[in-house]
């Protein structure tokens, strides 16, 4: 009976403790070079994403960017499993854009508009 008792403990101790850190999120986001940058899009679920007529891609390129110098990737997602990123980001609003260079998160923001200024600033 113990035996079972410790097992059980232990399995509800690791569901409970098992988020991802924003550190770690943020570390296996980051890009491998200069002038590359991952765009997560959280939302709050798969359904969101099905459901909108967003398209990052365009929005960006609609801004004064170089394209060849800029490298971007866009990353839609939401939270499952380890990777709460409302918890590790506060997110408080959906989408929010999570923007990471190849040395940290550069940019969170809920504004495409501010999205955009930011590429457009990246000559």
């Amino acid at each position: 009976m113990k035996k079972i008792f410790f097992i059980v403990l232990s399995v509800v101790l690791l569901m409970t403790g098992c988020s991802l850190s924003k550190e770690e999120i943020t570390k296996d986001n980051l890009t491998i070079q200069p002038g590359h940058f991952n765009i997560l899009i959280v939302t709050e679920n798969k359904e969101y994403i099905k459901n909108t007529n967003l398209n990052v891609y365009k929005e960006i390129s609609n801004s004064t960017v170089d394209r060849s110098e800029i490298k971007y990737y866009v990353i839609w997602t939401w939270d499952r499993g380890d990777w709460n990123y409302t918890k590790a980001y506060n997110i408080e609003k959906y989408p929010t854009f999570l923007v990471f260079d190849y040395k940290d998160l550069v940019l969170q923001t809920t504004d495409i508009t501010e999205l955009k200024e930011f590429f457009a600033t990246k000559q």
